[in-house]
This record gives structure tokens, C-alpha cells and sequence, in this order.
């Protein structure tokens, strides 16, 4: 028979075992991380921010560089569809389709590179939003929709030229979005309502 220490070794809990009710250090080393989301194809955790768009790899228990293709290393925000992964390259939007080892830059020219945040809903899996600052080009700020993955763009009329900074859509109505605009000099911001995609 086997002795107690032996009974006791196998039935105590691994020594890597986390316990609940308690946060852990889990980011990209010196990723510098603002953004996480999981991408939808490959079910991989993505991680953003001062340096780039990281993949978790779980075979391995470590983190891929994976900014292939996107036009910055600053990514801003990120966005899923049930197809593909959005993330805001410095201004950009850039999609990936092979579980965000590379990304496509799929902003429109117009746009200005001036891309604040980005925006999806489960509920039109086609469509992303892009909340965008006039960053100084004309009419280039306002709110932006694509209902084709990013393939091709439209800018809403009523808020053309705004300085949009955030844009969020409901997961069960994604005609309903929030958006706000850039705080004014008495630090005074706007939340504006839509429930029919920021028409």
C-alpha cells in the first residue's frame, strides 16, 4: 500500500495553481497592453498598445508578436466580428482574418488616419463603426460605418467633420450606438444616442 505522504502528494493541489479572488500578471513583456480581445478564429487573447498587436499562445504558455501588416505599433482599440478581428492601428483600421497573424489596413483615404475607436456588434456581423477626429483634414471626423467588414466605407452626414472620439454598439440592437465627442475647454464632452447607425 502506499504511504500517507504519497496519498498526500497526489491529491494536494499543483504548486502553479491559482486561487480565485485574486488578479494575476499575465501581459506581453514590455507589450505595454491598453486593449484585449479574443480573436474569433482563432480563439487566441489579443493584447494591444504602446508597442503592438500580441497573440497568446496557449501550446506554448507565452506571447507572439503578431503586428504583421498593420500600418502602426500603436493599436488604440479592438473590435471582433464573428469572422475577423479590427484593431486601431494609430489612426488605421486594419482587419485580420487568419486569427490576427496579419492584418489588412481597411480605413478609408478620407478617414485621414484620424480613427479613435472602433466599434462591432454581434448583432450585424458585417458592420464595423469608427469613431474619428477631424484630426485637422477637413471633414474627415464624424462617424463612419462599414456593413462589409471594412471593404468599404461611409461617413454618417450629421456629425461630418466632428471631432468623434468613442463610439460603442449594443451586442443585442447594433443599430443602437453611443457616441461621444471630443471634451471642450471647460472638460464638457457630448454622449449622443442613435438607434438607427448614427443616421
Amino acid at each position: 500500500s502506499r504511504s500517507s505522504a504519497t496519498i498526500r502528494a497526489l491529491t494536494a493541489p499543483p504548486a502553479c495553481a491559482e486561487s480565485t479572488n485574486q488578479w494575476y500578471l499575465r501581459g506581453p513583456e514590455g507589450g505595454f497592453a491598453y486593449r484585449v480581445g479574443i480573436d474569433p478564429v482563432s480563439n487566441r487573447i489579443l493584447a494591444g498598445g504602446a508597442a503592438g498587436v500580441f497573440r497568446f499562445n496557449t501550446f506554448a504558455s507565452a506571447w507572439e508578436y503578431a503586428n504583421a501588416g498593420a500600418p502602426t505599433k500603436y493599436v488604440g482599440d479592438i473590435a471582433r466580428t464573428p469572422t475577423a478581428s479590427f484593431i486601431n492601428s494609430g489612426g488605421v483600421v486594419a482587419r485580420s482574418t487568419d486569427g490576427g497573424a496579419t492584418w489588412t489596413p481597411v480605413s478609408d483615404p478620407a478617414m485621414g488616419g484620424a480613427v479613435y475607436s472602433i466599434a462591432t456588434s454581434p448583432n450585424a456581423p458585417n458592420r464595423i463603426y469608427a469613431a474619428v477626429d477631424n484630426g485637422g483634414i477637413g471633414n474627415a471626423g464624424g462617424l463612419w460605418v462599414s456593413d462589409n467588414l471594412g471593404t468599404t466605407w461611409t461617413q454618417r452626414a450629421l456629425g461630418a467633420g466632428r471631432k468623434i472620439r468613442l463610439v460603442r454598439a449594443s451586442p443585442t440592437n447594433a443599430n443602437l450606438i453611443f457616441v461621444t465627442d471630443e471634451v471642450d475647454q471647460n472638460g464638457v464632452g457630448n454622449l449622443y444616442r442613435s438607434t438607427d447607425r448614427g443616421i
